[in-house]
């Protein structure tokens, strides 16, 4: 069985850009949802499907 919600490089960006400006709610958020990778969070669907349009530039190699 595969998770449903995983850790993707666009929400660790998002999570990252908020915090750099002080606010740690989407760190906090992100994290009780990965806690529970597999159960169903309504509303959360918007993280088990495709990446935003702006999130198309983020990429990582293996070298990162």
């Amino acid at each position: 069985m595969n998770p449903k919600f995983i850790l993707r490089n666009y929400m660790a960006e998002e999570a990252i850009r908020a915090v750099d400006a002080g606010d740690y709610r989407l760190v906090n958020e992100l994290s009780a949802l990965l806690r529970h990778p597999f159960s169903e969070h309504p509303e959360h669907q918007h993280y088990a499907g495709e990446i935003p349009d702006w999130a198309g530039w983020i990429s990582l190699s293996c070298s990162s």
